[in-house]
């Protein structure tokens, strides 16, 4: 899973800011905007937090791009409604396009191969394999005797890749990452969660300061875990955020061991040599 920042609004949090605190008093916003103290803008921000004003967090938005993800993932991520999407069409693009027999353009396996099934073993791991390798020569098949991309497609399974570009505001990712960092929620999920926590707190590192699932940002369990996993939620979101201090300049922000997962070397070998 891959998520690159595409557009942001620029000083969004001191224009929100004087915003804010112009309508407050008797004084234009292009005017407040000028002078705004760095130290107003931490205070407004602080206030807004602490009170949650929604209102002030429709105006700070993202657009990211996701790749990499599963159709299981983005049946889940379109269900947040404040939001915007563009989602690569299997109507139109050719699934695996461009990579050879089993790898796409980019050298990956066009679909997404669960943790939990590696961790089961060689065995299981092949079996899973073959299954999806068995879908994509199926579709190709289909579409090299001539049926439309659009039918063909109906032979793939939720595991194969796809791609979105999205739109949210700030609200709305405050309320994607509570509900979806939370280990209560499915593991791709989370991993994305944990991800746009990072590009959140990166570009807008006031209105994202105490950002995290609902255990830590409003001290409210909202899982099956009944705050028992609380504790590891705040040393993920803290060494997201020291990851994040690290990386951030270079432009790139590797959290995959500590979101994602790697198949144990002895496994990937001895997959290699049963395909």
């Amino acid at each position: 899973m891959d998520i690159y920042l595409l557009s942001y609004i620029p000083a969004a949090e001191e224009a929100v800011a004087a915003a804010g605190l112009a309508s407050l008093q008797e004084v234009e916003v292009p005017d407040l905007v000028k002078r705004i103290s760095k130290d107003e803008v931490e205070r407004f921000w602080s206030v807004a937090r602490e009170l949650w004003l929604s209102s002030v967090e429709d105006f700070p938005t993202i657009i990211f791009y996701v790749r990499g993800v599963s159709r299981a993932f983005s049946h889940q991520l379109v269900r947040h409604r404040i939001a915007a999407y563009i989602q690569r069409s299997q109507r139109y693009a050719l699934v695996g396009e461009g990579g050879g027999e089993l790898l796409t353009r980019e050298g990956e396996l066009p679909f997404v191969v669960p943790p939990e099934v590696v961790k089961k073993g060689v065995d299981q791991t092949l079996h899973y394999l073959r299954f999806q390798f068995s879908a994509l020569y199926r579709y190709r098949e289909l579409v090299s005797m001539g049926v439309p991309l659009e039918d063909a497609r109906f032979v793939l399974t939720n595991a194969f890749k796809t791609a979105l570009a999205v739109w949210m505001n700030a609200e709305e990712i405050h309320h994607v990452v509570g509900l979806r960092a939370c280990f209560d929620a499915q593991w791709e999920m989370r991993a994305f969660a944990y991800a746009l926590l990072a590009l959140a707190k990166h570009v807008y590192p006031r209105v994202f300061h105490t950002a995290g699932p609902y255990c830590i940002s409003r001290n409210r369990c909202r899982g099956r875990g009944r705050w028992k996993c609380k504790p590891q939620a705040e040393q993920l979101v803290k060494a997201v955020e020291h990851r994040l201090h690290e990386q951030a300049a270079s432009g790139v922000v590797d959290l995959t061991d500590l979101v994602g997962y790697h198949a144990p070397p002895e496994v990937e070998h001895a997959v290699a040599e049963a395909l």
